[in-house]
């Protein structure tokens, strides 16, 4: 885009992404005495992809194209125990173990028209072993009441385009790194739960609340490298106002909230939910870039809400709706770029055609709202679709 923003220029042209994905799982489950039950299973995982990409746009055309992909494979076993303690206690444990492999992995670019290799690169695979505990426990005091724990550990594997494919929005540049290591969490949560009868002619209604906190080690982030305009390691050349990415692992991060629930059935036919969550997700530790440890994590925001109401007619004619609000967030890392909030609604109708038919009228972001996405450091603001209608034929056999 130029200064005055009366013209702008293509950043690339994926023009083809060739991918496949296999995968296989079994799942097997044993009762035993007092409601015990013993799971497990074993499952298999094997990706494959690659973008294929012009880009330098100079003249007229793109100058250059770029191939970058690889491969991963997964392979995992787990077992899972549920166990009564005592009368209103219950507790789940579990193992999953897994093994993981990157191979494959390049990134080659070439000139257009002279056919010039200008980068070849081959990444080392690499592969390694994950273990993945989980516990939890569940206590049921009276009727109507829930109260439960538990605790895990996971992981992740950066994925396929994280390792290996960069990619341009814009003035801004984001560079991809072969050398990410596996994100690894330790979480806990605790909730309760109530569900009654309020009488016989308020209905039902469920309440519930949870508190989580989730310790990740070497999350994966766009981190903000170079500032243009210039010519920088790693990013390349920066117009004025574009940044350069780069995804490297930060050491620590917290993510702490709230989650408060409420879903309520005056009629059988007619169901009211709602749940707001606070979200508290800061970087704690971060040597590959020091200025962001008290920082909140991209595109995350601290609160989000969502309402939902359905009533079906008799007749069949089925009304729903839903609102979301969505608070402030933060575009990048360094928390420079702000997201405004917003508050979208959609709605859909539908009526019985027939036996397994149905007619159906939607609209989406009803109120047409201000939905923003993205936002450069050169001024653009990237926002989501405004209004929009549907309508069509449901069928099911």
């Amino acid at each position: 885009m130029n200064a005055v923003r009366t013209a702008e220029t293509p950043a690339s042209d994926q023009h083809t992404v060739p991918a496949s994905a296999f995968g296989a799982a079994w799942t097997g489950s044993w009762r035993g005495n007092a409601g015990a039950r013993t799971s497990a299973g074993a499952d298999l995982r094997l990706v494959r992809g690659e973008t294929r990409e012009y880009f330098t746009y100079a003249g007229g055309r793109f100058a250059r194209e770029r191939i970058a992909g690889g491969r991963q494979s997964f392979a995992g076993l787990f077992l899972l125990r549920e166990q009564a303690l005592a009368k209103a206690w219950r507790a789940i444990c579990g193992l999953r173990g897994d093994l993981w492999r990157d191979e494959a992995g390049m990134r080659r670019e070439t000139d257009r028209d002279s056919g010039a290799v200008l980068r070849n690169d081959s990444f080392s695979s690499a592969r390694g072993s994950e273990l993945s505990p989980h516990a939890g426990l569940v206590w049921s005091p009276a009727t109507g009441w829930r109260f439960r724990a538990n605790a895990q550990h996971a992981f992740r594997r950066p994925t396929l385009n994280e390792l290996y494919r960069p990619f341009r929005q814009g003035a801004n540049v984001t560079e991809a790194n072969p050398l990410l290591r596996t994100e690894r969490a330790t979480s806990g949560e605790i909730g309760a739960e109530w569900n009654g009868v309020l009488s016989p002619t308020a209905g039902t209604l469920t309440l519930s609340a949870t508190g989580f906190a989730n310790d990740l080690r070497d999350a994966v982030a766009n981190v903000t490298i170079a500032r243009g305009p210039g010519t920088f390691p790693v990013v390349g050349t920066l117009p004025a106002g574009g940044l350069g990415r780069q995804r490297l692992n930060l050491e620590r991060i917290r993510v702490n909230g709230l989650e408060l629930a409420a879903a309520w059935r005056p009629t059988p036919a007619l169901t009211l939910d709602a749940a707001v969550l606070f979200n508290d997700a800061t970087v704690r530790s971060a040597p590959v870039a020091r200025t962001l440890v008290g920082r909140r994590l991209a595109q995350v925001p601290r609160r989000s809400a969502t309402f939902s109401a359905a009533w079906r007619a008799p007749s069949g004619l089925m009304i729903s709706g839903r609102a979301r609000a969505l608070g402030r967030q933060f575009e990048d890392d360094e928390n420079q770029l702000v997201l405004g909030a917003a508050l979208v609604a959609d709605a859909t109708v539908s009526v019985p055609a027939g036996r397994r038919t149905e007619l159906f009228l939607s609209v989406e972001n009803a109120g047409d709202t201000r939905i923003e996405t993205g936002r450069g450091a050169d001024g653009v603001v990237n926002v989501a679709g405004p209004r929009a209608w549907r309508a069509g034929l449901r069928a099911r056999w």
